[in-house]
């Protein structure tokens, strides 16, 4: 474990720790009361905490993004533990949340993906699988791997040669930088 951050307010110590590739926030009491972790709902992600200015709260504010969810602020209540969404930023474009999911930090490592590649480098597929009437996760193996379509798409990409502009998504958003 690593410690990252940390935060100090009149009832609580709130500490930002590093394991197993995720940031944990770790929420102490300092009546000795049962310290507890803030949950997330997806298995990758990015949390850290955000601007905690007051000494005098019980109120938290921390940011948090993923692969599905975009940068979103929130303010979680140490004492009842209850969290609430203030802000999320704005995606251009069509979305198309429910169709990818993100990539399980957990999971077992592809033996395709060997050298330089890295499981988070992919975005892994939903696929509902009739035998066993469940979601799975799966790559397009032997298959060109493609750009999800809604995808946000850097400029750079279009102003390169080759004609690779030509086979990207026609839906996919332009990012400039």
């Amino acid at each position: 474990m690593y410690l990252g951050d940390f935060e100090l307010f009149e009832n609580y110590l709130v500490l930002e720790e590093r394991a197993r590739g995720l940031t944990q926030i770790r929420i102490v009491p300092w009546s000795g009361g049962e310290n507890h972790y803030l949950r997330f709902d997806e298995p990758a992600y990015r949390a850290h905490l955000g601007a905690n200015l007051e000494f005098d709260t019980k109120t938290l504010r921390f940011e948090y993004t993923s692969m599905k969810t975009p940068v979103s602020i929130y303010d979680y209540d140490m004492a009842t533990r209850q969290k609430a969404l203030l802000k999320r930023e704005e995606i251009l474009g069509k979305t198309a949340s429910g169709k990818h999911a993100p990539p399980d930090p957990n999971g077992v490592m592809h033996e395709s993906l060997t050298g330089a590649w890295n499981l988070a480098e992919f975005v892994w597929k939903k696929h509902y699988n009739r035998k066993t009437g469940k979601d799975t996760r799966q790559m397009n193996l032997y298959r060109r791997r493609m750009i999800p379509p809604n995808s946000l798409v850097h400029e750079s990409a279009f102003l390169r040669g080759n004609g690779y502009s030509d086979r990207l998504p026609s839906d996919v958003s332009r990012i400039r930088t």
